[in-house]
């Protein structure tokens, strides 16, 4: 190895310093959007703790952020999870390469996905990461995205719900349910789910379904157990438990305390939802089918904007480059093109898939070829 190859080197950058990081990557938008914005949600929320992630950087100060990795960016363990952004202006595929193997990760021939990575890098990283496995991953599905950004000003008010809906934060409750509604996110555990959950911004609408009449006859025997005082039992059975409408007041379940979801359940239904996820976009939005062709969808997608817009962080959105009818409908909420990126999974050639929940459907689901993997043994 050179001189020249050895000084090229990656190192970990302080948490204190990732606020400057984040300004110096603004130079090379939009490529260096991910990190970016990953790395300003972490300097508001310390959220990428729970992974454990770290942000690095090349110890030449010419290169400084011209090229960074934050890894891991999952909590899923069986798969290397990667962030990455370099400016292929200012560093050369040899110089990524180099980078790329000082870091400390104990082998490369691990399946790798790399998270929402500049689309027009994809055949550079494709040759690299063929190289520093030794040949060992040589099959890639590639999952193409269209990268759609919402600035306040284009923000369009939020809707009004149809009658019997609401708008209400999920909380770390909810991190099953999540899941399970939108089961290709393979990435998350729900342990993780359940802390960005509780940690981060996210919308939910739900549906009063229930009466108050039928609510106070079903939630009876269960409000028995939180309180054995004559008052508790009084506010959920008298009439001050209930509003005009009927229905069980709000503030009678926050009483309730950890277990409020647990009765919450039996009255209000999770109709639609959308979460900030933890690399920084809006997504796993998704509602139930019987109570689609509402607008809840929308109406879910700008409540959040508005409220991510209050807190100063970006509204992104990556939608795959198929779905046209997401795109368009994005674009009607005052969404506008921002860049193009891809999610590329790469892995062993007989790679048993079904090892990893949720990974099988995860690729069928997204892919713009799901029932082919490209071979890439033959490049470099």
């Amino acid at each position: 190895m050179s001189s020249q190859e050895s000084a090229l080197t990656m190192v970990a950058v302080p948490p204190e310093e990732y606020e400057s990081f984040a300004d110096g990557l603004r130079n090379y938008l939009p490529d260096s959007y991910q990190i970016e914005f990953m790395l300003r949600l972490y300097c508001k929320y310390r959220h990428l703790t729970v992974l454990n992630s770290t942000l690095y950087a090349p110890s030449d100060r010419n290169l400084r952020y011209k090229m960074a990795v934050i890894t891991p960016v999952c909590a899923l363990k069986k798969i290397r999870t990667i962030s990455i952004f370099w400016s292929d202006c200012h560093v050369s595929k040899d110089a990524v390469f180099y980078l790329l193997r000082s870091l400390p990760i104990t082998s490369w021939q691990l399946p790798c996905t790399i998270r929402q990575m500049p689309f027009h890098l994809q055949p550079t990283m494709h040759k690299i990461i063929h190289k520093l496995s030794g040949g060992v991953l040589n099959h890639v599905t590639p999952i193409p995205t269209v990268v759609l950004s919402l600035a306040p000003a284009d923000t369009l008010p939020i809707p009004q719900l149809p009658e019997g809906y609401y708008f209400k934060k999920l909380d770390g409750t909810f991190a099953e349910e999540t899941l399970r509604y939108w089961s290709p996110s393979y990435t998350e555990t729900k342990e993780s789910m359940s802390f960005f959950l509780e940690t981060l911004p996210s919308a939910g609408i739900f549906y009063r379904n229930k009466s108050g009449e039928e609510m106070k006859k079903n939630l009876g025997p269960i409000l028995k157990e939180f309180s054995e005082q004559d008052e508790c039992t009084w506010r959920i059975n008298g009439e001050n438990a209930t509003n005009n409408s009927g229905l069980i007041e709000e503030s009678t379940f926050e009483e309730l305390g950890h277990r409020a979801r647990e009765v919450r359940h039996l009255r209000d239904e999770l109709a639609s939802f959308v979460v900030l996820k933890h690399g920084s976009d809006t997504g796993m939005t998704f509602t139930h089918e019987k109570h689609r062709r509402k607008g809840l969808g929308r109406a879910v997608t700008l409540y959040l904007a508005h409220e991510l817009h209050s807190k100063g962080i970006p509204v992104i959105v990556h939608v795959v480059v198929d779905y046209e009818m997401s795109i368009n409908m994005h674009k009607q909420m005052g969404f506008k093109y921002m860049t193009h990126s891809c999610f590329p999974v790469y892995c062993p050639k007989n790679f048993d898939f079904e090892s990893v929940p949720r990974l099988p459907l995860f690729i069928k689901t997204f892919s713009s070829t799901p029932d082919k993997w490209f071979d890439i043994s033959g490049e470099e």
